[in-house]
């Protein structure tokens, strides 16, 4: 990015991609601190994993930690 022009036209490009692909506004994605996507919520092991925003972190992290404590147990 050398020019405003260019930074605009990464902008737009990635406000795009909110609005197409995540079916989200960007008011929703630039008010968060930090953008994580998983596909791990409905468990590992499930057939269907489609990826979802993860909004709380702590829920993420209990949900990791258990999947872990599950493996090192097996």
């Amino acid at each position: 990015m050398i020019s405003n022009d260019d930074r605009n036209t990464l902008d737009e490009l990635l406000d795009d991609e909110i609005i197409n692909t995540f079916k989200l506004g960007k008011d929703q994605v630039y008010e968060t601190e930090r953008i994580i996507f998983g596909d791990y919520f409905n468990g590992i092991d499930s057939e269907v994993r489609p990826y979802v925003w993860i909004k709380d972190l702590k829920d993420m992290v209990k949900k990791i930690e258990g999947y872990l404590e599950d493996y090192n147990s097996g």
